[in-house]
């Protein structure tokens, strides 16, 4: 696997985690269910408008939508995606 981005950042004990942000979704909610537990965040972006939007790969709910097959714009603009943070810890 190779995404397009990985974050650090400390957890509420201060150990480090790996934050995996990548638009592909279908292959990324697949790696995401096999290994949820080593990471903080695994997130897929997307523009919608002027707007970045983020599904959060760890819901399982997510995951589920993106198997079922509605177009990627279609869950980035639906209630499953939120709108992406300027900051986030």
């Amino acid at each position: 696997m190779r995404p397009d981005f990985i974050f650090f950042s400390e957890d509420e004990t201060g150990a480090v985690q790996a934050n995996i942000i990548d638009p592909h979704e279908q292959f990324l909610a697949d790696y995401a269910e096999s290994r949820e537990v080593h990471f903080g965040r695994i997130e897929a972006s997307g523009k919608v408008g002027d707007a970045f939007r983020v599904l959060d790969l760890l819901d399982v709910n997510v995951r589920d939508a993106i198997r079922l097959g509605p177009s990627a714009k279609t869950l980035f603009e639906g209630p499953k995606a939120q709108p992406y943070p300027k900051h986030r810890n």
